[in-house]
């Protein structure tokens, strides 16, 4: 008796975080829980706020306090990941796939 093949995963593999980082996505995700938003929406958010915590964990301080914690550094960092989007991601993403993740991060800031 041969087994079932497992399902393919949608998507690509997720994007690793610290660990602090990841408890920060873990308790936004069951925030999301309580939203009424369809499921593949949410699913979008949670990808898209997880690789904006990558892209936080990597990049350097900038002198203007934490992001998570301060709405200047929040602002900055917002503005600096949209443009690290349209400029310098791998692939460089569309106007269309940022805006996405800006309503994810407004979501995501929102709900902090």
């Amino acid at each position: 008796m041969s087994a079932e093949p497992l399902p393919k995963r949608r998507g690509a593999r997720p994007t690793p975080l610290p660990d602090t980082s990841a408890e920060i996505l873990d308790g936004y995700a069951t925030a999301l829980q309580d939203v009424p938003l369809a499921a593949d929406t949410r699913r979008t958010y949670i990808s898209r706020v997880r690789m904006y915590l990558a892209w936080l964990a990597e990049r350097p301080d900038g002198g203007v306090g934490d992001p998570l914690a301060h709405a200047r550094a929040r602002d900055w960092a917002v503005r600096d990941y949209r443009l690290y989007l349209l400029r310098e991601a791998d692939p460089k993403r569309s106007v269309r796939y940022v805006n996405n993740a800006l309503a994810a991060l407004d979501d995501f800031q929102g709900s902090r």
